[in-house]
């Protein structure tokens, strides 16, 4: 799990994923030539008036459609 702060919209946080993805991706690619690793993400933004288990089991939903779609994809709740 990772928690972010100070992203207003969801392209912003997306972009962090994207990044962090391109990122593991060239690590490995420099060490294991057979191993392309991919992260599938769940988002959720969280509100004022939601608490952390509320915020965590959207963003654990986001993560499980994230994962039925593509590799490396990245699900907003």
């Amino acid at each position: 799990m990772v928690y972010l702060t100070d992203f207003d919209v969801r392209e912003q946080a997306v972009e962090k994923i994207e990044h962090i993805n391109k990122l593991l991706a060239e690590h490995f690619a420099a060490q294991f030539a057979d191993l392309i690793p991919s992260i599938s993400t769940g988002l959720a933004g969280g509100t004022v008036n939601e608490d952390f288990k509320q915020l965590f089991k959207r963003a654990d939903l986001a993560l499980y459609k994230a994962k039925k779609q593509k590799r490396g994809s990245c699900c907003w709740d």
